[in-house]
């Protein structure tokens, strides 16, 4: 084995544990969010749901235009608070903007399947549970978790295997950049076997990916609503307004991607990057700050690449 070659196994390994993690909590806390009674619920429930519908490539180019250090709306809107990162060519960063593209690809399936699972729960528990006088927290802990583990698992598992075998989202977004510190397993046998045609060490390297084992389905439950626990009035509507709040960043969280993509649909090149702000001395309007474009030293051209492809 080369030198080097087995870091694509171990940050492969890293990236889809986190991934996963945070699929699984944020999917668990969406599921539960719309699991009960809530204002347009059917609504979120299948606007969750678009991310995963979409394509990844087409999405992952999206992506990269809004994490674009010079073009994209995220530094832009960070610039407020005098703050800008280099989402795609820092090493460290660049791992957290293929993490955040994952989460928000494939979180819905995670929802998906959790909630399908809550909604099989039986309420016999949660009468018991209402009963004995348990609280929502009481009844997560010791109700609705145990009872969710089995469906649990088997979303895990699933994800777990998809995510080691991510491609698509690596070759579009940084293509292993910058230099290998978000090359995964799958993109370094594409290096070596389909760019550097090294077909016998890519096929043995390829023998180290997990199989596919579909977990065994459990046993069909009858759908049924828990009870509601009374609750004192303003700590439910303590409740209420933090679970709406989570559903509305969740819900900008989806659909920022589609409005920055058919907000810059209706521009030309120029329109797009007049406005733009980190630039160095770009004619643009308002005039640049001194010190930042025309005072003090000039700053050398860069080149900006209009090619979602590009590996520059």
């Amino acid at each position: 084995m080369t030198p080097g070659s087995g870091r694509p196994f171990s940050g492969s390994a890293s990236s889809s544990l986190t991934t996963v993690f945070l699929q699984y909590v944020l999917g668990f806390g969406l599921a539960l969010l719309v699991w009960k009674d809530i204002l347009f619920k059917r609504f979120f429930r299948v606007l969750f749901l678009i991310p995963m519908m979409t394509t990844p490539v087409i999405m992952t180019v999206i992506w990269k235009t809004v994490f674009h250090e010079s073009l994209g709306p995220v530094n832009d809107f960070l610039s407020m608070f005098g703050l800008s990162y280099n989402w795609l060519s820092d090493p460290l960063i660049s791992k957290i903007t293929v993490i955040i593209v994952e989460v928000w690809q494939w979180t819905p399936f995670m929802f998906l399947l959790l909630l399908a699972g809550l909604l099989s729960l039986p309420k016999e528990a949660f009468l018991a549970a209402s009963i004995d006088g348990a609280g929502p927290i009481r009844k997560f802990i010791y109700v609705t978790f145990p009872l969710m583990a089995p469906i649990s698992i088997g979303a895990i598992i699933i994800r777990l295997i998809e995510a080691s075998k991510i491609m698509d989202t690596i070759y579009v977004l940084t293509s292993g950049g910058p230099g290998t510190s978000t090359e995964t397993t799958s993109f370094y046998i594409f290096i070596k076997g389909l760019r550097e045609f090294q077909m016998g060490y890519s096929a043995a390297m390829s023998l180290h990916l997990p199989d596919h084992h579909d977990p065994e389905p459990d046993g069909d439950r009858e759908c049924s609503d828990p009870s509601v626990h009374r609750e004192k009035p303003l700590m439910r509507a303590l409740y209420t307004s933090l679970k709406y709040l989570a559903i509305t960043l969740w819900t900008i969280f989806v659909v920022g991607p589609f409005l920055w993509a058919l907000s810059t649909s209706f521009k030309d090149f120029n329109s797009v990057t007049s406005g733009a702000k980190y630039i160095p001395c770009c004619n643009s309007s308002p005039r640049p700050k001194a010190g930042r474009c025309c005072g003090g030293p000039r700053p050398r051209a860069v080149s900006i690449s209009l090619n979602p492809f590009s590996t520059a």
